[in-house]
Order: structure tokens, then sequence, then C-alpha cells
């Protein structure tokens, strides 16, 4: 493990792996369907990214609120500010018993995972959605960054505990890797200017002084003569 360095291991994805018996029957009837794991680590490129943000919403019955992936009002699992530019994956998981929850459809910001601003994915109690798009790219949310969750009030009153993961890239992080190139590339030339300007100086400065100890030489000769 390399010490300050930032870092991100991990997967996301659906298994499904079930075993049946039929009553009567000693054979089992496996379906071993495994859907989609990826791999994900820290970066810009394909199945990688670059901050994750994990919380729990709480709703109150039939109630909605919006999460702005993009504005700083989140903050990630480290405490920081989600400016996030791009989503790659999105977990919701709706830990009611006996509310419904739906995702999706509260405005023309609303994140780009939807064909159209007015679609809604609904979550049954104890339900769960999982979204995601590995590619380097992922979905821009610059201008649709809002992910909108609304309570169905369905159930009995009372909070209602929402589980949310996005992951994705961070504008903040790719501004300070330009700035840093860019204030490189300056120190870079300031430097080449300066290396420039002293190897002139020097060649003044020993033309200079040939110049003089020729003139000296000159004047000598001429004395002797």
């Amino acid at each position: 493990m390399v010490v300050g360095t930032t870092r991100l291991n991990g997967n996301a994805g659906a298994k499904i792996d079930i075993v049946t018996f039929l009553a009567g029957d000693l054979a089992e009837n496996r379906v071993p369907a495994v859907v989609g794991s990826t791999g994900w680590t820290y970066g810009t490129g394909a199945n990688q990214v670059q901050i994750v943000y994990a919380d729990t919403i709480t709703l109150t019955d039939g109630t909605g609120d919006t999460l702005d992936l993009y504005d700083g009002s989140l903050l990630d699992i480290f405490g920081r500010a989600v400016t996030m530019k791009a989503i790659k994956l999105l977990y919701v998981k709706n830990t009611s018993t006996d509310s419904g929850l739906t995702i999706g459809g509260g405005a023309a910001t609303d994140l780009l995972i939807f064909a159209d601003t007015s679609d809604k994915i609904y979550i049954p109690p104890g339900g769960v959605f999982l979204w995601s798009c590995p590619s380097a790219a992922g979905v821009v949310t610059v201008a649709r960054p809002h992910l909108y969750l609304l309570d169905d009030g369905t159930g009995e009153a009372g909070d209602k505990n929402i589980n949310v993961i996005a992951m994705g890239l961070d504008y903040t992080s790719s501004s300070s890797s330009h700035s840093s190139s860019s204030h490189s590339s300056s120190s870079s030339s300031l430097s080449s200017s300066h290396s420039s300007s002293s190897s002139s100086q020097s060649s003044s400065h020993s033309s200079s002084s040939h110049s003089s100890s020729s003139s000296s030489n000159s004047s000598s000769s001429s004395s002797e003569s």
C-alpha cells in the first residue's frame, strides 16, 4: 500500500444464485445467473470513479427530497463537498416495510439516467434500484444533477429511511489537476526563461571581459613599441 495516495477498489453489481428442490425429487435445480458485477478503481477511465457519496435520506410520510450531486450541498464519505460532473453508479434502497418510493419525475433537471424528465422508477417496500454506466465518460450531471425521491404516503405515518449511494467523476479533482498542470507549465517556462537570461548574461559578460582583455593587450603592445 502506498501511503498518501488516493485509492479506491471495489465491486458493484447484482448476483442471482438460486437453488430449488421439487417435493419428492432428490435432484436440485440451480439458477446461477450472475448479472453485471463490475470492478471499480480510482481514476477517470472506464470502470473508474473519483468520488463516492453514501448516505441515508429520511423522508416523512408522503414527502419528497431532491439531492443535487453537483452543487456541493452534499458531502462525500470523507466529508468533502460533492461536485460530481458525471455519474457512473446509483444505488437506492427503500428500507420502509410499508411505503413505496418513486425516484425521478421531479423536474427538467433530473439525472439523465431516465429517458424522459417525466419518467419515474417505483421501488416497493424493501426494494432496490441499481443503475451503472462504467464507460470513461459516464453520464454528465452538470446541467441535470438532481435525484428526486418521493415517499408515496401509503404506509403508516412516520419517517422513512432511504439508502443512497452514487459514484462518479469529480469536477473539483479535474479542475485541480488542470490547474496544477498549468502551474507546472508556467513554472517550466519561467525556469527556461531564467536559464536563457542567465546564459545570455554569461555570454555578454564573457565577451565584455574578452574585449577588455584584448584592449589591454593592445595598449600594452603599443606602449612597448
